[in-house]
């Protein structure tokens, strides 16, 4: 550890720092939470000869100091705040800067692990798609309950309304025809095969407003399924090919889900063996043990010691490709 260290209490507004250095002796000052005081906290700390920084991670509020920092080459460390707040001391009745460098020059704190660049761009992308995807899903939902609720139940007989069959009719009904002139000009087979099924469960009407409504929300649908699209074809970019060829070795994980788990990861090597990386990823069931007996709990993020039988078959998939990833970032 570097003979300084400087604790940083970060809020929305202002940035308050406290450089200790090993005799004790302790200087605080305090910044605005913005670029051109960053920029000053920076000189500060390298007039005072002090690279080593640590934070609690308080919001997102830390992210752009933390950014600044590690490009200008100091050792920033992200302190959890539950583990911060659960040391005993005098938390309370001093700054929290001050406390937070007493506790690193103690080697009391606990780095939380903070991606690199690369993998943070991939999770903002791969955690943006997903929302995307949960926004998609509403709209169709909404379309399906205006088309239930005039008694046009399509979802009965086709299995995806906004597949290629089901865009037809959505789109002939969008357009004031009734179902049975959509059928008749139709010249999907699908639709032709299974006619009289589709007119005799959607023999409702919409009204001006439904119509109106439907168009709307397939606009919506549209615009989210192309921008869904564009980001997994930036995700797909950014993403280290090799190692997701290596994920994708393990059954049943495709393109999209490969990156998302190399995103979510992050740099394998922090995990031990395949077993902690089941454990984190919440496949580890929580284990009680008093007095001979054994309790198996709810499935949490907590680290498991057992190897419980409930989660063994994830777990060794996951073991499997966790090992190719280590040895390919060695």
């Amino acid at each position: 550890m570097e003979q300084k260290v400087c604790g940083i209490d970060v809020h929305r507004d202002l940035l308050v720092t406290t450089i200790l250095d090993q005799t004790g002796q302790k200087q605080t000052q305090t910044f605005q939470n913005s670029l051109t005081d960053m920029e000053q906290l920076k000189n500060h700390l390298r007039n005072n000869n002090c690279l080593d920084v640590v934070m609690e991670s308080t919001g997102s509020y830390w992210t752009t100091l933390y950014m600044i920092l590690e490009d200008a080459n100091f050792k920033p460390i992200l302190a959890n705040a539950h583990q911060v707040k659960a040391i005993p001391g005098r938390k309370t009745d001093q700054r929290d800067s001050e406390w937070l460098a007493h506790l690193h020059r103690s080697g009391l704190i606990r780095p939380s692990y903070v991606p690199n660049k690369q993998i943070r761009e991939l999770r903002e992308l791969s955690r943006t798609r997903v929302r995307y995807v949960e926004n998609r899903t509403q709209y169709k939902n909404r379309c399906q309950k205006i088309l239930s609720k005039n008694n046009m139940r399509l979802s009965s007989v086709l299995s995806d309304i906004f597949g290629k069959a089901g865009k037809e009719i959505l789109t002939g009904l969008m357009q004031g025809k009734t179902v049975e002139d959509i059928l008749k000009t139709t010249e999907n087979k699908y639709l032709k095969k299974h006619k009289q099924k589709i007119i005799d469960a959607a023999k409702g009407a919409l009204s001006e407003t439904d119509m109106f409504l439907l168009k709307q929300m397939s606009r919506t649908i549209e615009a989210l399924t192309i921008q869904i699209h564009e980001i997994a074809l930036r995700m797909a970019e950014l993403v280290d090919k090799d190692a997701l060829e290596i994920v994708m070795s393990v059954p049943g994980v495709g393109k999209l889900s490969g990156i998302t788990i190399l995103a979510e990861l992050g740099d394998v090597s922090r995990f031990g063996n395949g077993g902690q990386v089941a454990s984190w990823c919440g496949f580890a069931p929580s284990v009680f043990q008093s007095a001979g007996v054994t309790k198996i709990g709810g499935i949490t993020k907590e680290s498991c010691e057992n190897n419980v039988q409930s989660f063994l078959l994830r777990g060794r998939a996951i073991h499997a490709y966790s090992c190719k990833l280590f040895l390919h970032s060695s």
